[in-house]
């Protein structure tokens, strides 16, 4: 492909395992989030498929491994999923403690077969990319629950003739790349504030958006370009497309489309990537047909031949990876 700018989208597709850690914790903002998830993540993903569907734009779906699983159930000593070892808590509980072991149509937020069989039959080709088995945070885990993490989701993912190439990591916290790589896998996503310039792959510091920090996002959103980290390519998002409220306030509506366009241009004017990222669980229906205004602009930009729209992994033959 010819050098310009890239628009790329990618949803992470968790529905209740997303929020696991939290329940585990008794989170009441996890509880409030799942019945959020239990209302809205299907007709979401709907939504949003026929949105890829009428732009012709595909998105990349970072889905959690267990949601590929049609049911699952307790075999060995009540525990769920023996084989696969569990992370070190400070919750007290076995990791596998919220898993239902029953299926999709009794705990529809903890089985997403349904959804990913409609990703797959999509008109638009979408790209499904691994986002763990259970959404293990990969920054503190083990070598042997990363692996067995990846794995897993490999293993579960063939049965739906899906061969990731990309790892989306849970909460976007990076860990265990080199074990990426011996899996096949090519590319995968990290937070822009990462000191990539030290390629340090420890836990990066805990950093909260201020009121500046919003400001400067819809003022000069972030663009980038891939980089090269242990063997693999590194893609950041630039801008997080949801409200920080449960429900979408109309600045926040207003201020999301406004980083959105702006990011758009100023990858067609640098022939860099704009990369936006949500999650299946967009809180408020303003943000949905957000979205579709940012959508209609890019196939506009598209149409006149001045953008691609792409998924994380063609995105990168677009950008001339």
């Amino acid at each position: 492909m010819d050098k310009k700018g890239v628009f790329i989208v990618s949803i992470d597709l968790e529905l209740a395992w997303g929020f696991n850690y939290e329940l585990l914790k008794n989170s009441r903002i996890a509880l409030k989030y799942v019945s959020i998830i239990k209302e809205r993540s299907r007709r979401n993903v709907r939504t949003l498929l026929g949105y890829s569907e009428r732009f012709n734009i595909p998105f990349t779906w970072g889905i959690v491994g267990h949601l590929f699983l049609p049911s699952c159930s307790r075999v060995s000593d009540s525990l769920s999923h023996p084989d696969m070892p569990r992370p070190e808590l400070d919750a007290g509980k076995d990791w596998y403690a919220n898993d239902p072991c029953s299926d999709l149509n009794a705990s529809p937020s903890w089985y997403g077969s349904d959804l990913i069989e409609q990703i797959l039959k999509s008109e638009t080709k979408h790209e499904i990319a691994s986002h763990s088995f259970s959404h293990v945070d990969f920054s503190r885990c083990s070598r042997e629950v990363a692996l067995s993490e990846i794995r897993k989701c490999k293993e579960i993912m063939k049965e739906y003739n899906v061969e990731p190439k990309t790892f989306i990591f849970p909460e976007d916290k990076v860990g265990h790349l080199d074990i990426l790589r011996e899996e096949g896998f090519k590319l995968f996503r990290f937070k822009p504030e990462y000191p990539w310039h030290n390629v340090s792959l420890g836990r990066a510091p805990a950093r909260f958006l201020t009121l500046l920090d919003l400001v400067q996002e819809t003022v000069s959103p972030k663009v980038s370009e891939p980089i090269e980290a242990s063997g693999l390519i590194g893609l950041p998002w630039s801008l997080l497309f949801q409200s920080s409220h449960q429900r979408a306030r109309a600045i926040d509506v207003v201020r999301l489309i406004t980083a959105a366009r702006r990011g758009v241009d100023k990858a067609v004017s640098e022939n860099r990537i704009f990369h936006l990222t949500m999650h299946d669980y967009l809180e408020d229906d303003r943000l949905i047909y957000a979205l579709s205004s940012v959508l209609s602009y890019v196939s506009k930009l598209r149409d006149r031949d001045r953008l691609h729209a792409e998924t994380m992994y063609s995105g990168l033959s677009a950008n001339g990876k």
